[in-house]
């Protein structure tokens, strides 16, 4: 018994001592057991990588070193089509930047990434997130843009950090509830989905100052929408949408609120409550009149109505408006 525990003593003293061994890679002093991570991928890639200042979204083969760890990798265009399990032994990664790859999942062990802020996954072939992405607490970047996600993990809700979320261009057609829990998200990109709906709960996101939701499917907005207060822009184009909740004129950081490309008929008074407002695009619609408020934006600049009925076939009430609108300043595109 005695003779077995020295040896497992013995194994564990050695791994240790190799796990703090520090050995020179392309101009670099690294552990070990990080070298051979990075060696690893050389010979997956049948390429090698440089050491570099800087790791950007267009890094190809690149690495960065702080403090002898590895603190940024960039896999830009490189084919990747699977990530090495032992990438989760990357305790001091701080950017994984694998945009343009065939990644089709991603590995368990990036969840161990404790400091990962930065995860560039842009452009490859994922179609589902692991549960486990949750444990990325201190991740504040995610770009999951031009994949083939269907559905978002319910966990996805306690990345508390996140501040940027970039997911469009996938096939997702609803949201997890809580996605609401990203409270300090502030840059949302939603657009080219097949979105029918937003949740109520989309209303907790109070930080949040860019929401993209251009070309999906949208019939409607929750009444919550107007909760939003920091909301600066709101991209609505190329939906289904026919109305536009009361609450939308309590959006009072909104500059710019684009419409183009939808099927509505009439707008809300209360829009002419966005005192911030300065672009308004309402371009192929099915819009036959204006509200009266909307004289009350006072920071318009910019404001499209082409394609539209009343644009042909103005009444007195619409002349009226665009008059004053234009003495106003605000800068028509008929």
């Amino acid at each position: 018994m005695c003779i077995l525990f020295y040896f497992w003593n013995e194994m564990n003293e050695t791994k240790i001592k190799l796990k703090k061994k520090i050995i020179p890679l392309k101009g670099a002093q690294i552990p070990q057991f990080e070298a051979g991570i990075l060696q690893e991928l050389e010979n997956q890639l049948k390429k090698e990588f440089t050491l570099v200042h800087e790791v950007k979204g267009d890094t190809t083969m690149g690495f960065t070193v702080e403090n002898k760890r590895v603190t940024e990798i960039g896999l830009y265009k490189c084919e990747l089509s699977n990530l090495p399990e032992s990438i989760g032994n990357l305790k001091s990664l701080q950017d994984l930047l694998l945009d343009g790859n065939k990644l089709t999942t991603l590995p368990e062990s990036i969840a161990n990434l404790s400091s990962l802020q930065g995860l560039g996954l842009g452009s490859n072939k994922l179609t589902t997130l692991p549960e486990s992405i949750a444990n990325l607490k201190s991740l504040r970047y995610l770009f999951l843009d031009r994949n083939q996600l269907t559905t978002l993990p319910e966990s996805i809700g306690n990345l508390k950090s996140l501040q940027t979320l970039l997911l469009n261009s996938n096939e997702l057609s609803t949201l997890p509830e809580s996605i609401s829990n990203l409270r300090s998200l502030t840059y949302l990109n939603l657009g080219s989905n097949e979105l029918t709906t937003l949740p109520e709960s989309i209303s907790n996101l109070k930080s949040l100052q860019l929401l993209y939701l251009e070309e999906n499917q949208l019939t409607t907005l929750p009444e919550s929408i107007g909760k939003l207060k920091s909301l600066q822009t709101l991209l609505l184009g190329n939906n289904q949408l026919t109305t536009l909740p009361k609450s939308i004129g309590k959006l009072k950081s909104l500059q710019g609120l684009l419409l183009d490309g939808n099927k509505l008929t009439t707008l809300p008074e209360s829009i002419g409550k966005l005192k911030s407002l300065n672009t308004l695009l309402l371009g192929n619609n099915q819009l036959t009149t204006l509200p009266k408020s909307i004289v009350n934006l006072s920071k318009l600049e910019r404001l499209r109505i082409t394609d539209n009925p009343l644009v042909n076939n103005p009444n007195s009430k619409v002349k009226s408006l665009l008059k004053r609108l234009t003495r106003n300043g605000v800068r028509f595109e008929k």
